[in-house]
């Protein structure tokens, strides 16, 4: 068995519809992946690099140690690498490129953390994230901007300094310091008052004398 089929013997075992799909994707024909100078596989597209090309696993590592407590859904699965200290945590993993993920699956050996995620392509299946926090990989941020920042602002957490809703409309009238329209500003600030606004009048026409002088 290789590395493909020992990985999506593992991925079948929580997610068959999803293992099966990626059995029938051909893989990112313009990813390449090449040896890092500890030997572990590295990842690059274009001029950019989705692990590091002396030690990934360290880099990982140290990617691992950035991520907030508690559970996670996770931007970018790259080569596993950031991911595999996290298997004792509960993570959604979002991958928006089947093809640079059946790449992957390909290049290492990861079914040990098959076994423990949730590995989603569409967007449409992360289904319920609340409780869990973003985390991020930078690198697949650079490739997905849109998705790392709408992933982001979903699980953003409501500012404890919203101001409530007023129960009745707050308006602010300015009337102009003189002529015809003055008036009228005063008779529509009457008439919103009436209707059940809240009406703040600026009194700008007490300037007038200044104006004139």
């Amino acid at each position: 068995m290789n590395i493909l089929e020992t990985n999506l013997a593992a991925l079948s075992e929580t997610q068959p519809q999803l293992a099966r799909d990626l059995a029938n994707t051909a893989p990112r024909a313009d990813a390449v992946l090449e040896s890092s100078r500890r030997g572990k596989p590295a990842l690059r597209i274009g001029q950019t690099r989705l692990t590091s090309t002396v030690d990934p696993e360290r880099e990982g590592l140290t990617l691992a140690q950035s991520a907030p407590p508690g559970a996670l859904a996770c931007l970018g699965f790259g080569l596993g690498y950031h991911l595999e200290p996290l298997m004792d945590r509960d993570l959604v993993v979002w991958e928006p490129d089947a093809a640079l993920l059946r790449l992957a699956l390909e290049a290492r050996d990861v079914s040990a953390l098959l076994s423990f995620i949730r590995l989603v392509v569409d967007p449409d299946q992360l289904g319920d994230l609340s409780g869990r926090s973003p985390f991020i990989h930078r690198p697949s941020a650079r490739l997905y901007p849109l998705e790392a920042r709408g992933l982001a602002r979903r699980l953003e957490a409501p500012s404890d300094q919203a101001q409530p809703r007023p129960q009745k409309p707050r308006i602010l009238v300015v009337p102009p310091v003189w002529g015809g329209s003055l008036p009228i500003s005063y008779w529509c600030a009457d008439a919103l008052a009436q209707l059940g606004c809240e009406v703040l009048i600026v009194p700008i026409d007490c300037v007038d004398p200044l104006h004139r002088f």
